[in-house]
């Protein structure tokens, strides 16, 4: 009995090592010509459109030019699929998207027809619907083809930011999951951050001619509708939306008084809606601060007083109004107001519906702050 038991856990063993000697033997070559991508990037071209994608560890060295395992390959063609055929042809590699996690989207792309190019990503099966989703001031491909900050891999140096500041004031990330949520709600649409550079300068001075290097930049948001009409939102709007959109986990507001200033920093802040009538609709931001660093010569008073305090609660309505102006003048329904009504009133909405419902939408604000 107990040499039947040997020769049993030796047969799985034997198993087990076949088993994983067979997969390295098929799947070897698989692996070797995999390419990783971790960036995409889709422009318009005269072609139709251009495909750029950032590859790690590009490992038979078909694509030429590798540096540090990380190349910046474009294919122009009629459509996004062709572009990616034509790029796993050209580098003689097979193209994997499992870890890409940035996708940008060139405004001329959005412009045209923003659902064909994102209905592609949807239909690629190993594409994570958590990939951040972005358009660019410029064109896509010259932010994944930048060689600073970091030369290596632009595409996880712009990940890591938005994955790290994804609940600041002026950053209004998104996924391709939550981007689609917004398309087929009612209103269709949608937002993207837009991303921009500025350039750092060398110190004053210096004799050494230092390579370009770059701070990435998020301080406008594209707002899209259904008919792939754009616009942009900044400054007040942009800062209205990181708060209107549900949650601001950190960042800063600047309130004046007269020409003296100082900041709160917003430490958590939440708001949510409540529809009141088939054309009202009240929004609530909680937002829990902590004075910063006084600027200037202004010192606030130690409790903090209820005029301070209405500063900055005046400050947030501010930046909300802007927000609902942008709204309600684009005729753009970002926050689902639409949605929200027919939920709660159904048919006495609908069918009292327009085209331009949303600047007959009577919005009331209210602000609580809390100091911790």
């Amino acid at each position: 009995m107990k040499k039947l038991i040997t020769n049993k856990w030796l047969m799985i063993a034997m198993f087990i090592i076949f088993t994983a000697v067979f997969d390295l033997a098929v799947d070897n070559t698989s692996l070797h010509n995999r390419a990783i991508v971790v960036g995409l990037a889709i422009d318009k071209c005269e072609e139709g459109v251009e495909v750029t994608v950032q590859v790690l560890n590009p490992s038979t060295g078909g694509i030429e030019n590798a540096k540090n395992n990380v190349v910046v390959v474009s294919y122009k063609d009629v459509s996004v699929p062709k572009c990616i055929e034509r790029i796993s042809t050209k580098g003689g590699i097979q193209i994997s998207l499992a870890y890409c996690n940035i996708v940008i989207l060139s405004q001329e792309i959005l412009a045209v027809s923003h659902l064909s190019a994102i209905k592609y990503l949807v239909e690629i099966d190993e594409l994570n619907t958590s990939a951040y989703l972005l358009t660019a001031d410029k064109t896509a491909k010259e932010y994944l083809e930048l060689e600073a900050p970091i030369a290596e891999a632009n595409a996880y140096y712009i990940e890591q930011i938005l994955s790290t500041r994804k609940n600041d004031i002026n950053l209004n990330e998104i996924n391709l999951k939550n981007y689609l949520y917004n398309y087929y709600d009612i209103g269709g649409v949608c937002w993207l951050p837009v991303l921009s550079k500025t350039e750092i300068l060398p110190p004053r001075g210096s004799d050494t001619k230092a390579e370009k290097t770059y701070m990435l930049n998020f301080d406008q948001t594209a707002i899209v509708n259904a008919q792939s009409e754009i616009f942009l939102i900044k400054d007040s709007a942009n800062v209205g939306l990181s708060f209107a959109k549900g949650k601001v986990a950190n960042g800063a507001i600047s309130v004046t008084n007269g020409d003296k200033k100082f900041e709160a920093s917003v430490l958590d802040a939440k708001t949510t809606y409540k529809a009141l009538a088939p054309n009202k609709i009240k929004m609530e931001c909680k937002a829990d601060i902590m004075l910063g660093e006084r600027s200037g010569e202004y010192l606030f008073s130690q409790p903090i007083s209820d005029f301070e305090l209405n500063l900055i609660k005046a400050e947030i309505e501010r930046n909300l109004e802007a927000i609902l102006k942008e709204i309600k003048d684009n005729n753009a329904d970002i926050l689902h107001f639409g949605g929200l009504l027919y939920k709660k009133f159904g048919n006495t909405f609908k069918n009292n519906i327009t085209k331009d419902y949303v600047k007959d939408i009577e919005v009331e604000i209210e602000v609580k702050i809390k100091v911790k």
